[in-house]
């Protein structure tokens, strides 16, 4: 769950405030026909008061009004309420007829007793409020609507309070609360007739039990007796008749405006062109996602945000939770909700996350988690890969969050790296280290052992054998690593070669001896089962007839795979050896042809009627190989079906399968062969050769030897 903001102390207090004003209005003796004007004046009072905080907490401009008959009447049993940033709304009506059958409100001019005056210099006026009182440039006939003529008293955010030209004195506004009240043409205060603000200045005679609602322009609010300051206005001890009174506006749905999106943020952000098809966001087992909507209202309203999703779990479950109040953008308020969304723990493809803003006045907007709703699960497991010889990197199959581990260089060498693989359960990196001398260019190699939060672990010691052209082969159970190595003399001829078992903690044991001047590759272990095979080659034959395949069980023998010996034939041109899923058949090169044979021996056929191509790679599951074609891109084929390139123009120089087998990554020189600069980027595609992406996109820096992970 995220936290959310506390009402700060200011806003505490009004919040206690305004409930006890409402508190207030509802315990006022009201109805019947002994109702006075004195509980009208009280239920005014506390009306503008709720106003006002309202104003103060919102942020925006809230306005009192009185009715008028478009200008021809100026008392009335009924007031409204408007508010709104830029565009003011009615959003409450009260009419008091029923309460204070005989009661009614008026604004006007009167004559003044300047005894009665705090100070006599402050007379009848309608010149506007000072500007300091008020939120910054803030002009009442901008917001209210055009050709306005009822009698409206705004409040603003500051607390201040100002007019649309009503007259006040002695720093007050002055509205006459009285049981009937009769008057006649006004003569307009100091400062008026305003041309922006067409109201009419009328003149009270005479008023039934008169109170007074006096509204200070810094905001505060009292009720007085009689008619505060009138020099010549007759107060009645008998209730008076009016008159018609002017009905106030309807409120309606039209008066409201749905709320406004200003935004929609999903992280972690996918890397571009990663997602898959229709899919706004991808998303591991082991994630989450943070969810960021912004929206403002049109009337200025607090607004509500709620998520629904078809799986998983969100932080703020299924109700609305309200949205926090953010900056002010153009006079309007923006608001702002987080969530987080949790995925289900079982197996899943996709989800779909929806929102709703709300302002709870019936103004709803709804939204996608972006373009669509969908959030799709992203690949299973880890990338990891070798940037510039020198930095190991694990990351997510989109290419986010980056690890990466570096060795330390000095003055006295510096180390590359070769190559990089992942034990079963994605736990592990096996890497080959090579430490060069600065000065000699004597170069000792290793085996290094690391979590893939790039923590190391084990390594094995230094020594020249360590074959930087192999990648080490984890067994199906993640306990040993196969790993070549090759002696050289100093003609650079081959002195001997095999194959060293390592224990997950680097220690040795040799699980083949050394094999005179012939030379071992491409060892692997079967990812099930306990098998393992290698290419084997004597260097002093011919091309044509120099190499077998062997392969062994661990603890048992071995047999050359295309004769059945138990020792090599070296009959044969063969190359690249790749287990199956199940171990139970390998796909190999023989000569530039793709065969594919029973691990146990047996015929070799064909992986596709005419297939040609280079290094092929079985797929982890199902029936799907990789290869490099004729043309140096990289293929798919099931056994038996039609290739489809899936590179597109790109040569791959190394290529890994996804777990699920539904994805490759594969590095490949954007500059290609022919050009003297090279950079090397990983690339992600889909199996069947959509979405072909740059997961990396570094113009300074090259990357090579993706390996991917279970999990």
């Amino acid at each position: 769950m995220i936290a959310r903001r506390g009402l700060s102390l200011l806003e505490l207090m009004l919040t206690i405030g305004l409930a006890l004003i409402l508190l207030g209005v509802a315990v006022i003796p009201r109805g019947g026909k002994g109702a006075s004007s004195q509980g009208l004046a009280q239920m005014l009072a506390e009306e503008l008061r709720a106003s006002r905080i309202r104003a103060m907490t919102t942020g925006k401009p809230v306005a009192l009004v009185l009715p008028s008959d478009n200008g021809n009447l100026s008392h009335s049993q009924s007031f409204y309420v408007m508010e709104g940033f830029s565009t003011p709304s009615v959003t409450r009506v009260v009419n008091f007829a029923g309460e204070f059958p005989r009661s009614s409100l008026f604004v006007g001019v009167w004559e003044l007793n300047v005894l009665q005056l705090r100070n006599p210099f402050l007379l009848n006026t309608a010149r506007p409020q000072a500007a300091g009182l008020l939120a910054d440039g803030f002009d009442p006939a901008q917001w209210l609507p055009a050709n306005f003529k009822d009698y409206a008293l705004i409040f603003t955010p500051s607390g201040g309070v100002t007019s649309n030209g009503l007259a006040n004195f002695d720093g007050d506004y002055h509205v006459l609360v009285s049981q009937g009240v009769t008057y006649g043409a006004g003569v307009p205060p100091a400062g008026a007739p305003l041309p922006q603000y067409p109201i009419a200045y009328r003149h009270p005679n005479s008023a039934g039990l008169p109170w007074t609602v006096n509204i200070s322009r810094t905001g505060s609010i009292s009720v007085t007796p009689g008619v505060t300051g009138a020099a010549d206005v007759q107060a009645s001890a008998h209730p008076l008749e009016s008159g018609p009174h002017p009905a106030p506006p309807r409120l309606s749905a039209g008066a409201n405006h749905d709320p406004v999106l200003v935004d929609v943020e999903s992280r972690p952000q996918a890397v571009a062109g990663t997602l898959p098809a229709g899919a706004s966001a991808s998303l591991g087992n082991d994630g989450h996602l943070t969810l960021r909507v912004r929206a403002k209202d049109p009337d200025g309203d607090a607004l509500w945000l709620k998520w629904t999703c078809s799986l998983g779990k969100l932080s703020g479950g299924l109700e609305e939770m309200r949205m926090e109040p953010g900056e002010l953008v153009n006079k309007e308020r923006i608001w702002e909700g987080t969530w987080e969304w949790v995925p289900p723990s079982g197996s899943w493809s996709s989800a779909d996350l929806t929102f709703q803003v709300s302002d709870r006045r019936g103004g709803v907007v709804s939204g996608n988690l972006g373009s669509t709703p969908r959030v799709a699960q992203l690949a299973p497991g880890k990338l990891a890969f070798v940037r510039d010889d020198c930095e190991i990197c694990v990351c997510k199959p989109d290419g986010t969050s980056i690890l990466s581990y570096a060795a330390d260089d000095n003055d006295v060498f510096y180390e590359n790296f070769w190559t990089v693989s992942f034990s079963p359960d994605g736990s592990r990196l096996a890497l080959g280290v090579e430490r060069v001398q600065v000065e000699g260019d004597e170069e000792r190699s290793r085996i290094a052992v690391m979590s893939s939060d790039l923590r190391l672990h084990q390594e094995t010691g230094m020594d020249g054998d360590w074959d930087s052209y192999e990648t080490p082969s984890w067994n199906s159970t993640g306990t040993r690593l196969g790993v070549t190595r090759t002696r050289y003399n100093a003609d650079y001829d081959v002195v001997c070669s095999n194959i060293t078992d390592l224990k997950a903690n680097t220690q040795t044991s040799n699980m083949r001896v050394g094999t005179s001047a012939q030379t071992v590759t491409n060892f692997s272990y079967a990812p099930s089962g306990n098998k393992y095979c290698y290419l084997i080659y004597d260097p002093t034959l011919p091309p044509a007839h120099c190499s077998s395949i062997m392969v062994g069980t661990v603890g048992g023998g071995e047999i050359d795979l295309l004769h059945g010996t138990t020792t090599p034939s070296f009959a044969d041109d063969l190359s690249s050896p790749s287990f199956s899923p199940a171990g139970d058949r390998i796909v190999f090169n023989e000569g530039v042809q793709l065969k594919v044979i029973p691990s146990s021996g047996g015929t070799a056929g064909d992986l596709f009627p005419g297939a040609v191509g280079y290094a092929p790679i079985w797929a982890p599951v199902g029936e799907k190989v990789a290869y490099i074609g004729r043309d140096e891109r990289l293929y798919v084929v099931s056994v038996g079906g039609t290739p489809q390139n899936v590179s597109a123009g790109y040569l791959p120089s190394s290529v890994a399968w996804s777990p699920d087998a539904t994805q490759l990554a594969f590095a490949a020189d954007l500059f290609g062969p022919d050009e003297e600069d090279y950079n090397i980027d990983l690339f992600r595609v889909n199996a069947d050769g959509t979405q072909l992406v740059n997961l990396t996109n570094t113009p300074d820096s090259s990357e090579d030897c993706p390996a991917w992970s279970q999990r």
